[in-house]
């Protein structure tokens, strides 16, 4: 069987749907893309920001060495959106986590609640 002068090429059910759009639909008119961009260059922290964050967390870290403060590794853990590299804008805190030794003591309870020494309030004792 002949067939005419046209071709019909076959295209499967699940072959993705090609479209094309035209280039100067994209420079006029503002997308999705655009406005999520935009949003990230709003809530994102600087670069400045993020070196301030950078060197701030590394003072701590070394005062913690020079006043031999009492920890255990891995000593300090950086923890929270800041670790996670989601903090947004100016970053208001940075967590860090402080590793120190158990100190197991054979003293006797105190009367005084877990959370201080200074109020009178007693616990029940076990």
């Amino acid at each position: 069987m002949r067939h005419s002068g046209t071709t019909s090429a076959r295209v499967s059910p699940f072959a993705p749907a090609v479209t094309q759009r035209p280039e100067a639909e994209e420079d006029t008119m503002p997308n999705m893309r655009h406005h999520f961009d935009a949003l990230l260059t709003k809530i994102n922290p600087s670069d400045e920001r993020l070196t301030l964050v950078a060197n701030r967390v590394a003072e701590v870290r070394d005062w913690l060495k020079e006043h031999e403060f009492a920890t255990k590794s891995p000593h300090t853990l950086l923890s929270g959106s800041y670790s996670r590299h989601t903090a947004i804008e100016m970053i208001p805190d940075v967590d860090v986590l402080l590793f120190v030794p158990t100190i197991r003591s054979n003293a006797p309870r105190t009367p005084y609640c877990s959370r201080c020494t200074r109020c009178s309030r007693t616990t029940r004792q076990p």
